[in-house]
């Protein structure tokens, strides 16, 4: 859930990620473990019924992924950056070849540089700076930089008349980035350059030597350079947002593993939720295909009343009082929970056919579609969510950047896809009812 105000979680977040002594770094996430860990924890809470005790184990798994991925893993690429451009020194490869290695080597240690010391301004709300600009700035440097090596690793390959291997298609092209047709054969052919010239030193092959006598230095700068390319995706600037959707995928994965106890001993499967979320995905209206992030939904008059909030809240678990019997609760808790998978699933489906489409004409256009709908998911759960807690529309307007009328808009449109999805469920399930019991008729 992203907001250009500044927040406590945010200044812990990057207090931490800013630590350069390893004590100071533990202590730093200490602090920020003491304010995520209850966030996540409320954050499940107001999408499920289960046991406290059980939420906070999936919240702390959360928060030690996030440790694993933002902090060991994001300082070791930094370190492994920092070594690697000792090594890469350019070949005697002419004056041209010079400037580009030794411009992108500065280019590189800039945004290391700007990456790992990302920080805050200290007063409380900055009225001219846009954080999160920011941070996309810096993420949009990435791809740019991993293209410059992979140039530079092929003009190296040219210049050397290296060999094309045939097995090149098939290298690892990972890279951590969003990649066009195009730029993936470019790196995998850089990789196959690499891994071959590491191999040829392994072997002490007759190429290679017969290299290494023209160009001193060789190995070490092909192998710094595939490592500064595979390594600069992971010095990415995170939000916080990246630690509730590790905390969502967990609590999902959990969900599907144990299935949901019901009252009367029936437990659901997660086959049969799949099933019900794909029947209602059937229906061609689905809120995060439908919207439009640059709509105003315009509204009847000068305001607009909170009407769609307050009814939208009432379906969401823990905004109800319990009942005596408290079966239907536990049933709209689940379809909640459904529901929420259904959001996701135009999102999931996206993302199966980026990667079915990768190395081929679609991959572009594929890659595009999937970034489309992962941001129109972030506003409808950031909507929701804030809504979840009791949040006006006017003032998720304001935590969210957006003017009213958006706010209104996402939240009516979800609410009639709730609502339609709610009706194929029971419908699903009566259907289902009445299957079993002409199955069981004499």
């Amino acid at each position: 859930m992203s907001s250009i105000k500044i927040t406590s979680l945010d200044r812990r977040l990057y207090a931490w990620l800013g630590e350069s002594d390893e004590k100071r770094f533990e202590l730093a996430f200490n602090a920020y473990f003491s304010i995520a860990f209850p966030a996540v924890v409320r954050h499940l809470l107001r999408i499920s019924r289960w046991d406290p005790s059980d939420l906070e184990d999936l919240a702390q798994d959360a928060l030690l992924r996030l440790f694993d991925r933002l902090g060991r893993s994001r300082r070791e690429a930094s370190q492994s950056i920092e070594r690697a451009l000792e090594c890469v020194r350019p070949l005697t490869l002419g004056p041209f070849h010079e400037r580009e290695v030794n411009g992108w080597k500065g280019d590189v240690a800039s945004f290391r540089r700007s990456a790992m010391g990302f920080g805050l301004p200290r007063i409380e709300q900055p009225t001219d700076w846009d954080w999160q600009e920011s941070i996309r700035d810096l993420a949009e440097r990435i791809p740019r930089l991993q293209r410059q090596g992979c140039h530079i690793l092929h003009t190296v390959r040219l210049g050397l008349h290296w060999d094309s291997d045939e097995r090149e298609a098939e290298a690892d092209v990972d890279t951590g980035e969003p990649l066009d047709a195009e730029a993936r054969v470019s790196y995998a052919s850089a990789k196959a350059f690499a891994k071959a010239v590491v191999a040829d030193a392994a072997g002490h092959s007759e190429r290679l030597q017969a290299a290494v006598g023209s160009h001193h230095g060789l190995v070490p700068f092909v192998e710094g350079t595939s490592v500064i390319v595979d390594a600069v995706p992971r010095l990415r600037v995170p939000t916080n947002s990246y630690l509730f959707e590790i905390a969502m995928t967990i609590y999902l994965d959990e969900r599907r593993k144990r299935g949901r106890q019901k009252r009367g001993g029936r437990v659901a499967a997660a086959s049969e939720l799949e099933a019900a979320a794909d029947e209602g995905a059937t229906d061609s209206r689905h809120p995060v295909v439908d919207l439009k992030l640059d709509s105003a939904a315009a509204c009847d008059g000068e305001e607009c009343v909170d009407r769609a909030a307050p009814a939208m809240a009432q379906g969401l678990p823990g905004s109800a009082v319990p009942a005596v019997d408290p079966t239907p609760q536990y049933e709209n808790e689940d379809l909640f929970e459904r529901f929420y998978e259904y959001l996701r699933k135009p999102v999931e489906d996206a993302a199966r056919a980026c990667a079915i489409a990768a190395g081929t004409r679609r991959a572009s256009a594929e890659r595009h579609k999937l970034d489309s709908l992962t941001r129109k998911l972030q506003r409808i759960t950031a909507v929701l969510g804030l809504m979840g807690e009791g949040y006006t529309q006017a003032q998720i307007a304001a935590q969210l950047d957006l003017s009213r009328n958006q706010v209104k808009y996402v939240v009516e449109l979800v609410q009639e896809a709730y609502e339609r999805f709610a009706a194929h469920s029971m419908g699903s399930t009566a259907r289902a009812f009445h299957r079993g019991v002409n199955a069981n008729a004499p």
